[in-house]
């Protein structure tokens, strides 16, 4: 047994239904692309346009040997560069879509306390049931947090300040406060 007997022997370009043209094409296509799922897809099918086998090819691009197959199809059937492109698609319907931008927005803006809510600022706990409340929407958490992240708002943590005491708060309490503190003292100067 030689040491290629375990090795696929590489393939002719043509025998894949490559011409010299499709691996130039492919290899302008290359120095071009801007994302990298689209380079792996033309990466695989150049490669196997230079006479690689499909499953090293996908072992290469880390894709798999289905997925190579199927580029090398859909390329031989159009030879067009779009079809490496992503297709658009329609994503997850946005939940509530009654909780626009600009309600959400002047929601933020208004006070939990003046909605009767006893706390001096909104959590997404508390707005998501202020929201349920109002607008009878039904919204997560998280579908909470990514639009308020999409909005730009960010959630942090009240800082708690310390402060140096006033110097004149016993003058401003009065002569019994200062004595209390020790600022005056309890018996009359003596002159000298």
């Amino acid at each position: 047994m030689g040491v290629a007997s375990g090795m696929r022997h590489q393939q002719e370009s043509s025998e894949h239904g490559f011409t010299a043209d499709d691996i130039a094409f492919l290899s302008s296509l290359l120095r071009t692309i801007q994302s990298a799922r689209v380079f792996q897809r033309v990466q695989a099918v150049l490669l196997v346009a230079g006479g690689m086998h499909p499953d090293q090819a996908g072992q290469i691009t880390g894709l798999s040997r289905r997925s190579v197959y199927r580029w090398v199809e859909f390329y031989r059937h159009d030879r067009q560069h779009t079809i490496f492109d992503d297709l658009p698609r329609s994503g997850r319907p946005q939940t509530a879509p009654e909780i626009t931008a600009e309600r959400l927005e002047a929601e933020l803006r208004t006070d939990p306390q003046s909605y009767g809510y006893r706390a001096t600022g909104w959590t997404v706990a508390l707005l998501r049931e202020h929201l349920r409340q109002r607008f009878g929407a039904g919204i997560g958490e998280e579908a909470l947090r990514s639009r308020l992240h999409q909005l730009g708002w960010r959630w942090k943590r009240p800082r708690y300040v310390f402060t140096a005491p006033d110097p004149h708060q016993a003058q401003k309490k009065g002569g019994s406060y200062a004595r209390f503190l020790g600022y005056v003292s309890t018996s009359p100067r003596q002159s000298s």
